[in-house]
C-alpha cells in the first residue's frame, strides 16, 4: 500500500504525523512517502529581490521537517521530499505520480474571511484527488 503524507511546517506537521502514525503503524507492506510543498506564493511576493535568504530558509525548514518526521514516525520507514510550487497542484501531482492508495494531510479549518482569502488546500485536494484521502484537523495547542 502506497501512502502519501503531506505536511506543512511547524505544529501542524507534528500533529499530522502523530495522527497518521496511529492509522498506518499496523498496515503490512506499506510504502510511506512524506511530502512538503514550499509555497510558490512566498517567492512571488519577493519578485525583484534576491531570494537567496528565502531559499536558504526554505531548505532549513525542509531539513527540520525531515528530522521531525524521522523522530515522530520512529521505526516506520519513509521517503521524504520537498517540492516548490502551489500546494494543491503539487500534492495532487505527487499522489498521482506515486500511485498513492491513501493521502493523509491536515486542515487548519479556516472559516470566514481567512477561508475566502487563503482558501483551503485540503478542500481542493479532497474535491480533485483520485485516491482515498484522510484529512486530519489541525488545532492549535
Amino acid at each position: 500500500m502506497n501512502i502519501l503524507i503531506s505536511i506543512d511546517g511547524g505544529e501542524a506537521a507534528e500533529m499530522v504525523l502523530t495522527e497518521a502514525k496511529k492509522f498506518i503503524r499496523n498496515i503490512p507492506d506499506i510504502q510511506v512517502h512524506v511530502f512538503n510543498v514550499m509555497d510558490m506564493s512566498a517567492m512571488a511576493m519577493g519578485q525583484g529581490y534576491d531570494n537567496t535568504l528565502l531559499m536558504g530558509a526554505m531548505q532549513r525548514q525542509s531539513d527540520d521537517l525531515k528530522k521531525m518526521t524521522a523522530t515522530l514516525l520512529g521505526d516506520i520507514p519513509f521517503e521524504f521530499s520537498t517540492e516548490m510550487g502551489f500546494p494543491t497542484d503539487e500534492i495532487l501531482k505527487k499522489a498521482a505520480n506515486l500511485h498513492s492508495d491513501l493521502l493523509i494531510m491536515g486542515t487548519h479549518g479556516r472559516t470566514g474571511l481567512d477561508h475566502l482569502l487563503i482558501g483551503s488546500v485540503a478542500e481542493k485536494v479532497l474535491r480533485l484527488s483520485n485516491c482515498n484521502t484522510l484529512v486530519i484537523p489541525v488545532k492549535k495547542k
